[in-house]
């Protein structure tokens, strides 16, 4: 199934102006299906699940940034913003950077140092 611009920025919750301004400027792809006509976007619900932790994202991280994370997760083959979650260190224009957690063991640094690896060792509660 395939959602149109103004149903997905409803869904998700932000303005139908902020989607076209993400597709415009490539922040994400446009999915037309095979017999598509004319040049309207259409979003598949694989499309819908990464809005929606971008927009979530976007709260905290600028454009720009976003922007540089998805070249670089596109680049190590990653859907972007479809798989794994998110941790933000800092706030608004002093975000220092974001991590993304691939598992409960790995996470890695997408914007101060890509790819730099972060071990995760989970704390028992003591009992």
């Amino acid at each position: 199934m395939y959602y149109k611009t103004p149903e997905v920025a409803e869904m998700i919750g932000i303005p139908h102006r902020t989607l076209l301004r993400w597709i415009e400027s490539g922040v994400v792809r446009i999915h037309k299906p095979p017999s598509s006509r004319g040049d309207r976007a259409l979003f598949s619900e694989k499309d819908l699940r990464e809005l929606k932790v971008l927009a979530s994202l976007r709260e905290k991280v600028s454009l720009q940034k976003l922007r540089r994370i998805r070249v670089y997760l596109r680049s190590l083959g990653f859907n972007p913003f479809s798989r794994g979650k998110f941790l933000v260190i800092g706030e608004g224009r002093k975000v220092q950077d974001v991590i993304m957690v691939c598992d409960k063991e790995k996470a890695f640094s997408l914007l101060d140092t890509p790819g730099q690896l972060y071990l995760i060792v989970p704390l028992e509660e003591e009992k």
